[in-house]
């Protein structure tokens, strides 16, 4: 093995190990790909019940979200580094970062 090999293979373990660092479950890397290319926005029946109490407002809705949707980051809520919530997931946790407030 020459250095040039040597080399790119600990760059591949290095990559490996922040993954694993960053995703401790890993099978929510893909999960979280396809939620970024179709954003989960459709509401569930429990989120529509939430949705239906709601005014018509917008400044008061997002009273509502800032009132009931502490800000946390994705790993203090939901164990890794990037998460693209549904609107239940928002609901169930009561908190979460930018995205989960926009969710």
């Amino acid at each position: 093995m020459n250095v040039s090999q040597l080399v790119n293979h600990k760059k591949a373990i290095a990559a490996i190990y922040v993954v694993f660092i960053l995703f401790p479950n890993p099978g929510l890397i893909p999960l979280n790909v396809y939620r970024f290319l179709e954003m989960p926005t459709r509401p569930t029946d429990d989120v529509l019940l939430v949705a239906n109490t709601l005014p018509d407002n917008a400044t008061a809705i997002e009273q509502y979200v800032d009132d009931h949707i502490h800000y946390a980051y994705d790993f203090q809520t939901y164990g890794v580094v990037w998460y693209i919530p549904t609107p239940i997931d928002v609901l169930k946790a009561q908190q979460g970062d930018c995205k989960s407030k926009a969710v």
